[in-house]
């Protein structure tokens, strides 16, 4: 995954394999001043793409003990937390 240019957007999308997130998900990709998305699910998304960052996470109760250090680092993310 590229670090995002100065003036782009880091997104952070859970739950990026439904219908709403997938839609998110690939629109966040093909707009320009997104510069890196962080996907968070519990199952593979099926897709490469050099802004995308993808993380499995099986346990969404334990969420903030192996997910905080995605929130860390410049440009802060900007969220978007879909239902998984």
């Amino acid at each position: 995954m590229n670090a995002p240019s100065v003036g782009q957007s880091r997104l952070v999308i859970v739950g990026g394999t439904g219908m709403v997130g997938g839609c998110a998900l690939r629109y966040a990709l093909d707009h320009p001043t997104v510069g890196a998305v962080t996907a968070i699910g519990r199952s593979k998304l099926g897709i490469s793409h050099p802004k995308l960052k993808e993380v499995l996470h099986r346990d969404f109760n334990a969420l903030g003990s192996g997910c905080s250090g995605l929130l860390s680092g410049p440009p802060p993310p900007r969220s978007c937390f879909l239902s998984p």
